[in-house]
């Protein structure tokens, strides 16, 4: 599995909190990769541009060095999404890979972890493979071919 912690995806979530499907592509933080199970634990994050009053609510937290993402950024502690993991899953990593900072990684699991005690319960929203490629175009994968000088 070469998704790792602290990598963004974007991609069409099959439904979010709530039950809503999204109009549009969400960025997702990973906040763990189980290689035992293969699932992927990611929470959803958002522009706050868009939505800076919901930096307000105990259930968000600032991300205060937000790159690899184009814009300032909060996460949404509330829901952990989860997926089984697939090679194509791969695709939808932004940045090249590109990862949050461990110490930024390390607050917003901590915060995380607080949030879930405070409230004593765990919002998960499981995904499978179908669900997502129902949602999600794949990219086209290029296979390179090894060609030998003589």
């Amino acid at each position: 599995m070469s998704i790792e912690e602290r990598q963004i995806l974007k991609f069409f979530p099959p439904i979010l909190d709530g039950g809503v499907v999204s109009e549009k592509p969400r960025y997702m933080l990973v906040i763990k990769k189980d290689n035992i199970t293969n699932e992927v634990s990611m929470l959803n994050v958002s522009s706050i541009k868009r939505n800076s009053a919901d930096l307000l609510r105990d259930s968000n937290i600032q991300i205060d060095e937000y790159r690899p993402l184009p814009v300032p950024s909060y996460v949404k502690l509330g829901t952990t999404y989860k997926i089984t993991y697939f090679e194509e899953l791969d695709d939808f990593v932004i940045a090249f890979g590109g990862k949050i900072r461990d110490i930024q990684f390390e607050k917003i699991i901590e915060e995380y972890n607080s949030y879930n005690i405070k409230i004593n319960k765990r919002n998960e929203i499981t995904y499978s493979e179908e669900e997502f490629r129902k949602y999600n175009k794949m990219p086209m994968r290029k296979k390179w071919r090894k060609i030998y000088y003589t």
